[in-house]
């Protein structure tokens, strides 16, 4: 582990130390002002599908959603399509490591600490995909989120056993005949309440269908946390 901490750390020396939106002067190691940080997070969201609702709003969700019986919080960060939302896309693709601290703390500023789950869980790669990319981002944000709120990190309890096409493309129904039975879970773990983590989520079908299998296993699958949400865009609709 002291390897990676200096690994780091290096890496953090030599960013340089201005805010990457207003090129203001920051904290050594930190990759985006107060300012810009507080700016981009609307002060509410659904806890369903992510709709910014109105300021100083009292309730916890949307109007189209409060009719809907069984749903799970999904709690997020940022929407994507403002600046802050689309550097998780950024962080993604030029490994720009710096940004993740911030935009952790950004979703833990969101959180309901009184109902924490017992471990976090990331949505895992197969390992065709793993090797493309690299590293699987949802666990790198899993392990950041652990670490700030002391929670264990259970990557193990379920895996993607089977490769599928880029969900991007796809609409509702095509994105879960794509995931179907592409998660497996091993069996004789302990049962725990669990928190899906991911790194963006377009529709919430990925989720959905990583939940159901882990539901199969008796784990109970309490909320979903992930840094942006494309769920709700002008041209889409909150989805059921």
């Amino acid at each position: 582990m002291a390897i990676y901490s200096s690994i780091w750390q290096t890496l953090l020396g030599s960013l340089p130390n201005r805010c990457l939106l207003c090129q203001q002067h920051v904290t050594h190691g930190r990759a985006l002002c107060s300012v810009c940080l507080a700016d981009a997070k609307p002060e509410g969201l659904c806890l369903r599908c992510t709709k910014p609702l109105p300021p100083y709003s009292q309730v916890t969700r949307c109007g189209a959603c409060l009719s809907k019986r069984h749903w799970r919080p999904l709690h997020v960060a940022f929407p994507y399509n403002n600046d802050v939302g689309k550097l998780v896309a950024q962080m993604k693709m030029k490994q720009q490591w710096s940004l993740l601290e911030p935009l952790c703390n950004a979703l833990i500023e969101r959180l309901d600490t009184t109902t924490l789950p017992s471990a976090l869980v990331p949505i895992p790669m197969h390992r065709q995909r793993l090797r493309q990319q690299g590293c699987n981002h949802a666990l790198l944000i899993a392990d950041e989120l652990g670490r700030q709120l002391n929670i264990p990190v259970k990557p193990e309890l379920i895996t993607k056993s089977k490769p599928s096409l880029s969900q991007h493309q796809l609409g509702g129904t095509q994105r879960r005949s794509n995931l179907k039975h592409s998660f497996s879970c091993p069996k004789h773990l302990p049962q725990t309440n669990i928190a899906l983590v991911d790194d963006i989520i377009t529709t919430g079908t990925t989720l959905a269908v990583a939940a159901t299998a882990l539901q199969q296993h008796s784990h109970q699958v309490s909320q979903y946390w992930a840094l942006a949400s494309a769920m709700h865009r002008k041209e889409r609709l909150c989805r059921s």
